[in-house]
């Protein structure tokens, strides 16, 4: 059972940390953009429309590549922490390790929908996302099966 305990725990870690690499590259594409902006402010014909769309630019890769992914990233991770501290302190304490538990699941399920391919550019990239994504459900799916049936107990 504790074997299970700590399976769980290290997929709400993987997935954290795969969050936080996609914080990381978020954190670079804003400095991208605003060298851009930047680029587009110092040349005075085209300030406008460049730093108004830089500026739009940059508030979606702030909300979608780092706010939502940092929300995730504690949302999994801490109920996960929670949720394995709880059963190691107290192994009766099943029904509250398995709501815990489902909350964190909730974010992993959010997290591997945005990771899921969007477009079938055919560059390759898409088949990286779908192997990510593949491996995620089959994870997901196999904590879960072990969380909510009888192979823990209390």
């Amino acid at each position: 059972m504790k074997e299970q305990i700590n399976k769980n725990f290290k997929l709400a870690l993987v997935m954290a940390v795969l969050l936080l690499i996609k914080i990381i590259l978020g954190i670079i594409c804003v400095c991208g953009l605003r060298y851009i902006m930047y680029q587009f402010q110092s040349n005075s014909n085209s300030w406008g429309l460049g730093y108004g769309l830089g500026a739009v630019g940059l508030v979606v890769i702030w909300v979608v590549a780092i706010i939502i992914p940092s929300i995730l990233a504690l949302l999994i991770f801490v109920f996960a922490l929670v949720a394995k501290k709880v059963y190691e302190k107290d192994a009766t304490k099943v029904g509250t390790y398995r709501v815990l538990m489902g909350v964190s699941y909730a974010g992993q399920i959010i997290f591997t929908w945005q990771t899921l391919p969007k477009n079938l550019d055919f560059s390759g990239g898409w088949l990286i996302a779908a192997a990510i994504s593949a491996y995620l459900i089959w994870a997901i799916f196999n904590s879960m099966r072990a969380t909510y049936t009888d192979r823990i107990k209390g």
